[in-house]
Order: structure tokens, then C-alpha cells, then sequence
């Protein structure tokens, strides 16, 4: 099995600002699956990875982590000015296309 995150996105609350943070981060929210790994069973910087959503079994959003708008280092470097980041957080960045409320099927 592949390792996984679940948002469980609270969509009424997403839609009440123009950033989606309120949705996605209220107390003992956010379910991870089955595995991880460290840092250094990743390609530097995470770079190269593909990431795959299914929902039901199916492929619904598709890409890598090379399309992402702020590399990985740039990303931590950014939530540690806001957070005291702890060896294991886990930080989840936006999203692909296929995403819920607007998913094209036609993947």
C-alpha cells in the first residue's frame, strides 16, 4: 500500500476566505496512511517525484512534484517563519488539477 493523506476538507469553511487554509487544518484533522519515508531515501529535494490521487480506486489527479509553484526547500524554509517545525510534521502544499469542487474526470 501506498502512503496516503486524507484532508477531509471542510468546504463551507475553504469557501469563507480567499485562502483554503481554514478548511484544511482544524485540530486532530488530516489522516496519513500507510508508510513514509525519511529524507534520505528522496532524491534531493524531493525532486522528480510523481504523486498520484485516486478516489474510489481511481486515478483522479496526476503530477509532480517538479510542477509545484515553490520547490520543497522553499516551502519549509516559508512555514518555518510561521511554525517551530518538529522532526516528523508533516506539511501539505496545494493541490493538482482534479481537486473536488471543480474535478475533470477526464484524466
Amino acid at each position: 500500500m501506498r502512503p496516503h493523506s486524507n484532508d477531509g476538507s471542510m468546504h463551507d469553511y475553504q469557501l469563507r476566505t480567499p485562502q483554503r487554509m481554514m478548511g484544511k487544518n482544524f485540530d486532530a484533522s488530516g489522516s496519513f496512511g500507510s508508510e513514509f519515508v525519511t529524507a534520505d531515501e528522496l532524491p534531493s529535494g524531493a525532486k522528480g517525484l510523481e504523486l498520484t490521487g485516486r478516489l474510489n480506486g481511481n486515478v483522479v489527479q496526476r503530477a509532480n512534484i517538479n510542477d509545484l509553484i515553490f520547490d520543497v526547500a522553499t516551502l519549509i524554509a516559508t512555514c518555518s517563519e510561521a511554525m517551530a517545525l518538529q522532526p516528523g510534521d508533516m506539511i501539505i502544499s496545494g493541490t493538482s488539477a482534479g481537486v473536488g469542487l471543480v474535478r475533470n474526470s477526464r484524466l
